[in-house]
């Protein structure tokens, strides 16, 4: 059976000052009626039983997910995570949980902070990725790269189809048509600089790294005992929702993609042309909101007299720019934020280091 997981406990610091560790942005309005989670929700909705939709989330967001998604999920969908642990954690124990009610089950892991443009389009590739999952194999959704961007990680493909490089690994051979959609994975590069970024952009095996995977549950959780058996064996143990606290701890706070998926051995991507963006800083926005003329973004109570490639927002008091060039302000309770675009992806460390000396 089919599942979908949405990854929702991320504190989006990069999006400071409109998201917050109170208010993260994946519970806000950003271009469209719906928050991100709610519209990531929307989107999967028709690929999948109301019942085979899970959300993973801090526990501290109890209540205001509760407000966003009352009835539109059971709350024991919903796995509460008792401190951030990053993806690896929740992603293994729900794949744990749904393998002992469903052997079968194949599951399809969505961050709840992108935005995709064509859900149409969205829908049709992730249904293809399930056919291809079913045979065993680990699949990734690639976006083909529009600029030399510093803040996505890439993957570089090596050959069409995932044919003859599984390695022993549980895998039914692709063939015909299905083998002609999905390339072999050569191997990931995490956020390079911008000199490498440009190299990438020019080379068509190279895409970013959406975030999104699908894979069989088995398939994955023999990958985790290939390649991390002492987490292996704590979410086997795992059981009720009871001994969550008690086995938390012990999971380490790592990404999936650089625990698992960068030395996976039967990965393989396939092209996604939906009008994908990660939300995972101001610059982004750049990609679906209009920009005047002069290549402005002015959002809410802004006013600008000429400026060039310079993003506003405010949530409030007036903000006035004049003549700024390649510049991010925004204005909201949490704060005010001026850095240059070229800075955008280092927002989080500056929220860190607010942090360190107890400015709110």
């Amino acid at each position: 059976m089919k599942y979908a997981l949405i990854l929702a406990g991320g504190v989006g610091s990069r999006f400071w000052p409109l998201s917050s560790a109170e208010e993260p942005k994946q519970f806000l309005n950003i271009c469209s009626r719906e928050s991100l989670i709610e519209g990531t929700i929307s989107r999967v909705s028709p690929l999948f039983k109301k019942e085979n939709i899970f959300v993973a989330t801090n526990k501290i967001y109890r209540r205001r997910l509760f407000t966003f998604l009352k009835g539109r999920l059971s709350p024991i969908n919903i796995l509460f995570e008792p401190a951030g642990r990053n993806t690896l954690a929740p992603i293994a124990l729900v794949s744990a949980r749904l393998i002992k009610s469903d052997p079968d089950a194949v599951i399809a892991v969505i961050p709840s902070d992108h935005i995709i443009k064509d859900n149409r389009a969205f829908r049709k590739v992730l249904g293809r990725s399930f056919k291809i999952a079913q045979k065993g194999y680990i699949v990734t959704m690639g976006v083909r790269p529009k600029r030399p961007e510093t803040g996505y990680g890439y993957i570089k493909i090596s050959q069409k189809s995932p044919l003859g490089f599984a390695r022993g690994r549980k895998v039914t051979p692709l063939r015909g048509q299905a083998s002609q959609k999905f390339y072999r994975v050569d191997k990931f590069v995490e956020k390079p600089k911008l000199a490498l970024a440009e190299r990438f952009i020019k080379d068509r095996r190279y895409f970013w790294n959406s975030g999104i995977f699908i894979f069989r549950a088995d398939a994955f959780l023999r990958e985790l005992e290939r390649q991390i058996p002492k987490i292996y064996k704590i979410i086997k143990k795992a059981g009720s929702s009871a001994n969550l606290f008690g086995i938390w701890g012990k999971l380490p706070k790592i990404s999936v993609d650089y625990a698992l998926m960068e030395k996976a051995a039967n990965l393989a991507l396939i092209p996604a042309d939906c009008g994908w963006v990660d939300i995972g800083s101001w610059q982004a926005l750049g990609d679906i909101m209009r920009k005047d003329y002069r290549g402005n973004i002015l959002k809410g109570n802004c006013f600008d007299l000429g400026s060039r490639d310079t993003f506003a927002w405010s949530e409030g008091k007036l903000l006035a720019t004049l003549g700024l060039k390649g510049v991010i302000a925004v204005a909201a309770e949490g704060g005010v934020l001026v850095c240059a675009k070229n800075k955008a992806q280092d927002v989080r460390k500056l929220v860190a280091a607010l942090n360190a000396r107890k400015r709110r």
